[in-house]
């Protein structure tokens, strides 16, 4: 009888919250909840050329309904059926656990909601916990051109355990960050070029100490980082901490160029806020830098701004703070490796200062190195330890000022169009119409970008002859050089790598098209506002007018002279000497000279004259930065 009695309370409840589920569900398709920008957002569902809804998410046990990933109402109706009706599954399983956001979210717009049951949910409170975020920050690391993934630089999310985000080892142990990236499965640089294109990698998002990105970052790839704080509310917060917890369960397909770590951050905030637009104000083709800036232009989200000087930085102002002697003395124990060479009748302050720059100086050389266990040079650095441990002069911190120029956000759009005039040889007069998808030459004003890098993809240049018509005069895939001055103990050799399409003008191909690749290495030098550099260069060209072969390859030469007067103008003189190896070998040339100024934000003016062999151009051009 007691049993019975108590099975029919069982079931009677269980009637009484299916009720309430359909009764919510109603409440949620006439307040039309699917359609809200939150709910899309929340799903990553975007509008498709057709006008229908698909989500970028690519995991089918992201959605509870078999049609979720086309549909949002019918995700919308499985989700709030599955949170607000108790089961009998494990904890964790359970949809209110699962999807800690969608949660939130019923709750906001469902008043009704709050009586529903609460589930207990311990991985996801263990994560809470663990986070136990008090501010969040968008991290910005520099541009590092060894690495195809990271040439545009990368962005992540850090969790700090303090109200306003602080930098320091002491801090960053306790902090954790959240990373999105491709899951690379080749360490071919062309394949991965070619997957991450066409999104044949699997972009996943990951949870992290804080401390191992630093590490990577600052020491490993002496990379600057940037700190955002965002200026968000304890809700908001609480929400990203939910819906970065829903993300690990499902992974997206990663695009190079366009659904990579810029993009899906955006997304992140986008969810808990759908009036920030983050993602939509962005370009289809999207970059680290493009993201910094889109927050920046979002009034009072940013709340602070913080700088984490690489360690290259760090030891450069260490070796800055030395006088002549103390310099001379580091060069010694330097090269010798061997503390005992330091001069002890020098006073306590400068030993400290030598000392400090050497252990400096090895943790970014050997920044690997140093984490073994064991070694050459772990012994070399325990020395210096110990013998700086033996000076009682304490060093003051070193101050590292925020280089204000140097802020990504400072500096121009990623895109570029141009238009010009011009005049060839021949007195031919044409119009100039070019297009650069992302990033940045040498020629740009270098505030907020790499000095020593070129980085562009996607760059087409068009001629439009009156007589001839319009043709192709240039289009790159990608264009890098990057520079690295010459300098004791920082030096690395330059290169410079390029692959695309150009019209050629010489003895034996004159105003044909041709695809090609180039690759150069080389030295550069800085001198004041000069920087210099030469290279030693290999191409391959590809065209139906070399006659037999079709192709031709070349070795030979290249040289340029860069001139900076202030931050708005630039001038550069350049030249190359190649040897043809065709059916007829020879030596071409071809140099040319640019100035370019930029007068007004995101807008510059250039002049350039060029002469290949059998002709010469020279044009005016207009670009504009978006």
């Amino acid at each position: 009888m007691i049993k019975g009695i108590f099975l029919f309370i069982f079931f009677y409840f269980l009637l009484l919250l299916q009720a309430h589920a359909n009764s919510l569900l109603e409440n949620a398709i006439a307040l039309k909840l699917d359609k809200s920008k939150e709910w899309l957002n929340l799903l990553h569902y975007k509008k498709t050329l057709l006008g229908s809804y698909r989500s970028e998410a690519d995991t089918a046990t992201f959605f509870l309904s078999s049609e979720g990933k086309y549909s949002p109402a019918e995700e919308m109706k499985a989700s709030l059926i599955a949170i607000s009706t108790p089961t009998k599954e494990f904890p964790d399983e359970h949809a209110q656990c699962r999807f800690p956001a969608r949660t939130i979210f019923f709750k906001k717009m469902l008043p009704d909601f709050k009586e529903s049951f609460k589930k207990i949910c311990p991985l996801y409170e263990t994560f809470v916990k663990k986070l136990s975020t008090k501010s969040v920050s968008i991290v910005f690391s520099s541009y590092y051109l060894n690495n195809p993934s990271s040439a545009f630089g990368h962005i992540l999310m850090r969790f700090s355990k303090q109200q306003v985000s602080k930098e320091g080892e002491s801090f960053e142990l306790l902090d954790h960050a959240v990373n999105y990236a491709a899951n690379v499965t080749t360490q071919n640089a062309l394949l991965y070029a070619i997957m991450g294109m066409v999104g044949a990698f699997k972009g996943e998002f990951a949870s992290l100490p804080y401390f191992y990105k630093v590490r990577e970052y600052n020491d490993f790839e002496s990379r600057d980082i940037w700190d955002y704080q965002l200026n968000l509310t304890d809700k908001e917060i609480e929400k990203l901490v939910a819906h970065v917890f829903e993300m690990r369960q499902t992974f997206f397909d990663y695009f190079y160029f366009t659904e990579n770590c810029s993009y899906h951050m955006l997304g992140l905030l986008d969810a808990i806020n759908p009036n920030w637009n983050l993602t939509s104000r962005n370009p289809s083709i999207v970059v680290p830098v493009d993201s910094i800036q889109t927050l920046f232009e979002s009034n009072g989200l940013i709340r602070k701004v913080s700088f984490r000087p690489s360690k290259l930085r760090e030891v450069k102002q260490r070796l800055k703070n030395l006088n002549d002697i103390e310099m001379a003395e580091f060069n010694k124990v330097i090269s010798s490796e061997n503390v005992i060479d330091l001069t002890k009748e020098l006073s306590s302050k400068s030993q400290a200062n030598i000392l400090d720059a050497a252990i400096d100086f090895l943790d970014f050389k050997y920044a690997e190195e140093i984490l073994l266990k064991e070694g050459h040079i772990k012994s070399i650095k325990r020395s210096f330890l110990i013998a700086r441990s033996q000076i009682e002069y304490k060093s003051p911190p070193l101050n590292i000022v925020l280089p204000d120029k140097e802020q990504p956000q400072k500096g121009h759009k990623s895109r570029r169009l141009g238009v010009g005039y011009g005049q060839n040889k021949s007195e031919q007069q044409f119009y100039n119409l070019e297009y650069r998808a992302t990033l940045h030459d040498l020629l740009d004003s270098n505030i907020g970008h790499n000095k020593n890098a070129l980085i562009e993809m996607g760059h087409v240049k068009l001629k439009y002859y009156p007589r001839d018509g319009l043709q192709v005069d240039y289009a790159s895939l990608f264009h890098v050089l990057s520079l690295s001055p010459i300098e004791k103990y920082f030096s690395n050799i330059s290169w410079k790598a390029q692959l695309g399409y150009q019209k050629l003008n010489d003895h034996q191909c004159n105003n044909c098209g041709s695809p090609f690749a180039e690759f150069a290495g080389g030295l550069s030098y800085r001198f004041s506002k000069l920087l210099i550099y030469t290279m030693m260069k290999i191409e391959v060209e590809i065209s139906n007018d070399f006659i037999e072969k079709g192709y031709r390859i070349g070795v030979g030469s290249e040289s340029t002279i860069l001139l900076r007067l202030g931050d708005r103008f630039s001038s550069l003189i350049s030249s190359e000497y190649i040897h043809k190896y065709a059916k007829k070998n020879e030596w071409i040339y071809k140099y040319s000279a640019k100035m370019r100024m930029q007068y007004r934000s995101n807008k510059s003016i250039e002049l350039d004259y060029t002469k290949q062999e059998t002709d010469w151009k020279i044009a005016s051009n207009l670009y504009f930065y978006f």
